[in-house]
């Protein structure tokens, strides 16, 4: 990591540690690359969230989509996407220790081929709130796509909650499944460990 790369991410882990909240700018959005090494923002999620085995993190945007207000303090990290298409705030992303599912179902990992997040992690379950997740045009062509999915795994919960308005909104369970990711936090504590010398908890 360059020296300037260093700095942000070691004055965000202060944020973080002495005010236990933080919006990033520069480095507001938790990558889901390991490549790139780790983010400050992917830091501060699994800082905030320390028994969680998961961080929600970011593969790439849909264009038009705009990454937005990245906010991490203890016990909760939230960010959430706008688009162009289907509204600003169309899908609001939570990470937190437990959270309530309500009535929303279980969907074993591979039964939806579209939403294959929940399968490419062991010790992952996903769950649909199946009552208002599928869109529903009205006669002018305007869908809508409310509801939530639910990823529980050891010592976390990620929420994506969505509401989301517009015209051909069957795509956008793929492509969300596409654009976000649950990164492991075994791998961050070695990136952490190896590139910046710091132990995460």
């Amino acid at each position: 990591m360059r020296s300037g790369g260093r700095f942000r991410f070691l004055s965000a882990l202060l944020v973080m540690l002495t005010a236990c909240t933080a919006s990033a700018e520069d480095d507001a959005v938790p990558g889901c690359d390991p490549q790139a090494g780790p983010s400050p923002a992917l830091v501060l999620a699994a800082q905030s969230v320390p028994t969680a085995e998961f961080v929600p993190c970011v593969n790439h945007l849909q264009p038009g989509w705009t990454f937005q207000e990245f906010d991490a303090r203890k016990g909760r990290t939230r960010f959430w996407l706008d688009s162009d298409r289907t509204g600003a705030a169309f899908l609001v992303v939570t990470l937190e220790a437990t959270c309530d599912i309500g009535d929303a179902q279980e969907v074993p990992a591979g039964r939806d081929p579209r939403l294959p997040l929940a399968s490419d992690h062991q010790g992952t379950r996903r769950f649909v709130d199946i009552v208002q997740v599928l869109p529903q045009e009205d006669s002018a062509g305007v869908g809508q796509y409310r509801g939530a999915w639910y990823f529980h795994f050891e010592g976390g919960c990620v929420t994506y909650r969505f509401a989301a308005e517009g015209r051909s909104l069957e795509t956008l369970p793929e492509e969300v499944a596409q654009a976000l990711g649950l990164f492991p936090r075994q791998e961050l504590r070695r990136l952490t460990r190896e590139e910046l010398d710091i132990e995460l908890p």
